[in-house]
Formats: structure tokens, C-alpha cells, sequence
């Protein structure tokens, strides 16, 4: 489930919400909420750290230049490497 920004008109309440697609979310004014159109997030900093996205074990990276052998080796790419 995606997370999505939602709005309420009459009290100004703006929130985000881990939801499906189609649910119906309602403010705690009791009134529905409007989901709100947002620019989708385009900065990654890259941290070392544990990436679980490599394979099915978590791989610790060091360094931008470790995560890039790793996924050469794996055959695959980060967004971090962009």
C-alpha cells in the first residue's frame, strides 16, 4: 500500500496515510478527505548501511563505490548509483 497525501477543505487539515488506492479516509473533523496530488520525490541520499533490495539476504554497503561493485556482480541497479 502507497502512501498519499490527503486534504480537508473545511478545516485545512493536511495529512498523510498509508491506504489503499480506493480507500475513503476521513478527517478527525469527521468529514471526507481529498487526496491531494504531489510531486513525486526525486532525492536519494545514499547511506551505508543494510540493503535488502540486492538479494534475499541483506548486503551491508560501505561506500557508493561498494554498492556499485555489488550490484555489477548481481546484475542490478540502485537509484542511489544515479
Amino acid at each position: 500500500m502507497p502512501i498519499f497525501d490527503f486534504g480537508c477543505t473545511p478545516c485545512g487539515k493536511i495529512e498523510e496515510r498509508f491506504v489503499q488506492h480506493d480507500a475513503v479516509v476521513k478527517c478527525s473533523c469527521g468529514r471526507v478527505m481529498k487526496k491531494l496530488i504531489t510531486a513525486p520525490h526525486v532525492f536519494y541520499p545514499f547511506r551505508e548501511g543494510f540493503f535488502e533490495h540486492l538479494d534475499t539476504k541483506p548486503v551491508y554497503i560501505r561506500s557508493k563505490k561498494h554498492l556499485r561493485q555489488e550490484c555489477e556482480r548481481r546484475g542490478l541497479t540502485s537509484h542511489y548509483l544515479d
